[in-house]
């Protein structure tokens, strides 16, 4: 089952190689493909993670569980705590952390669009001649 997931507010160095390294060092699944976007204004990177498989473990459901959750929980207004992959350590002995959420596949904003349109089927007409229903 695909799942993908985003970091809002990457620093500027963070590359699609050292995302792909800790992600895979994680285990939650087979991953199809990492897009690190700048993002211009705030000088950061918002990067997509998105897995073609998805880990039957604990600790992957689990995390999984807990992004989806948090996005429902936004979805009604509510405040969440992201959920975080800690990925090393600063001088002061501090963590560095990416917050990370759900970002809906493709496929589920396609089909989150098409629920949004109700019953309604596209179709082409030439005068009194109907094509597709």
């Amino acid at each position: 089952m695909a799942f993908s997931m985003m970091i809002s507010n990457a620093p500027v160095y963070t590359t699609m190689e050292s995302v792909l390294e800790i992600f895979t060092s994680l285990n939650f699944g087979i991953i199809d493909k990492v897009d690190v976007v700048f993002v211009e204004g705030r000088n950061c990177n918002k990067v997509f993670v998105h897995y073609s498989t998805w880990d039957t473990g604990e600790c992957a459901q689990s995390f999984k569980q807990r992004l989806l959750d948090n996005a429902h929980i936004q979805e009604g207004g509510g405040n969440i705590t992201p959920a975080k992959i800690i990925y090393g350590s600063n001088r002061d002995g501090s963590d560095r952390y990416w917050q990370v959420y759900h970002c809906k596949t493709p496929q589920e904003r396609v089909n989150a669009y098409m629920g949004n349109k109700g019953a309604f089927k596209a179709r082409v007409e030439f005068s009194s001649i109907i094509i597709g229903e």
